[in-house]
């Protein structure tokens, strides 16, 4: 009788491990696709294609997706999302309360958030402008009109703020990147996030690193994915030029939420 009980005991046991093991995991598991980009309302269609373009050479698999999809779907079958550039007063407008809490709950169970330009400004609490997702403990204010007035883009310096994580350990000291608008970085507590680069022209965070849950998140003001001299991101920037490009950043960005370090 007690070896039956024990063995009885043992089989629960192991079937319970591996029910465990199936469920949530974001990161490892085979049949996800590694990254959805947001093409939905309010997104920025040269950032959608510069961020295709990106992923692509980076060599990793990812589809698209609108408010529609994350509405009926979710994104529980990607390993990470990335938030384009855009207007993040419309984009919060169409994602909604159901859209928001849908991303907060998948980045808590252990996803990948990027946000880029206005991607990155709905991830914060409440700017007063919009309702954020709340993934950021801070104000993401936008737009920082020091560095390009509303509705202007302008290139602006970035200065390297930490030398120690993960993501800035092989990335260069100082960058020039496009900025539409902002935003800038304001947390409530410093200790909650890691700044990565801070704008020269205000001294303010413009790139941070943090964890979210059991997820992990990146955010940047600037729009990193825009190769300014080059054709590669399959869009044309006017009259800005960078001889630079800043696609390696935000590889190490991918590599960091997709926990590859």
């Amino acid at each position: 009788m007690l070896n039956r009980r024990f063995f009885t005991k043992f089989l629960l046991s192991v079937i319970a491990l591996f029910w465990l093991s199936s469920c949530g995991d974001l990161t490892g598991s085979g049949d996800r696709i590694s990254v959805g980009i947001y093409n939905g309302t309010g997104a920025w269609q040269q950032s959608v294609t510069a961020i295709s373009r990106l992923v692509e050479f980076v060599g990793l698999e990812y589809e698209v997706f609108n408010e529609n999809e994350l509405f009926a779907e979710g994104v529980e079958r990607f390993n990470t999302v990335i938030i384009p550039g855009g207007d993040p007063r419309l984009m919060t407008s169409s994602i909604g309360e159901i859209g928001r809490n849908k991303l907060k709950s998948f980045v808590l169970h252990g996803g990948g958030y990027i946000g880029l330009g206005a991607g990155a400004a709905i991830a914060d609490a409440d700017s007063g402008q919009w309702q954020g997702i709340g993934l950021f403990r801070g104000d993401a204010n936008w737009p920082v009109d020091r560095i390009a007035p509303y509705p202007m883009s302008a290139m602006t310096d970035l200065q390297i703020a930490s030398y120690l994580h993960p993501i800035t350990l092989e990335s260069a000291d100082r960058y020039l990147t496009m900025n539409r608008w902002g935003p800038e970085f304001l947390p409530w507590d410093y200790n909650s996030v890691d700044v990565l680069y801070n704008y020269v022209v205000t001294n303010t965070p413009a790139v941070i690193a943090f964890g979210y849950g059991a997820g992990k998140v990146v955010l940047s003001g600037c729009q990193l994915e825009m190769e300014e001299d080059s054709d590669r991101d399959g869009v044309y920037t006017g009259d800005l030029h960078d001889p630079d490009s800043e696609w390696d950043l935000i590889e190490q960005f991918l590599h960091f939420v997709l926990e590859e370090f």
